[in-house]
C-alpha cells in the first residue's frame, strides 16, 4: 500500500468539503508521514503518527472536527480499533 492510499484513511470521511479543499488538507498529514514513517513501523508508532495527523487536522480545519474511524490492516485481515479523539488540541 502506498502512502497516498494510506492517507485516504487518515483524512476524515465525514467532513463535507469541496474536492480541492480536501486535497489541501491531505498535505498537512503527508508532511507528518514523510517525516515520521519508516518501513519497520509497529502498531504503537503508527497510532502515535495518526495522533499527530489528527491533532494537526484539528488545528487547521476551519470546521468542527467530528473524529476518526480507524481500521488496522494486517496479514490476518482488517479490524476496527477504538480511537479516543476527544482531546482538545491547542493552536500553535
Amino acid at each position: 500500500m502506498d502512502m497516498h492510499s494510506t492517507l485516504a484513511a487518515i483524512v476524515p470521511p465525514l467532513v463535507e468539503l469541496g474536492r480541492a479543499k480536501a486535497y489541501i488538507y491531505r498535505y498537512y498529514c503527508l508532511s507528518i508521514l514523510d517525516k515520521h514513517h519508516h518501513p519497520d513501523i509497529n502498531y504503537e508508532q503508527g497510532m502515535k503518527i495518526l495522533r499527530m495527523c489528527t491533532d494537526e487536522l484539528k488545528r487547521r480545519l476551519p470546521i468542527d472536527f467530528k473524529g476518526m474511524l480507524v481500521k488496522v490492516v494486517t496479514k490476518d485481515g482488517v479490524r476496527e480499533v477504538e480511537y479516543d479523539d476527544d482531546a482538545v488540541v491547542k493552536s500553535a
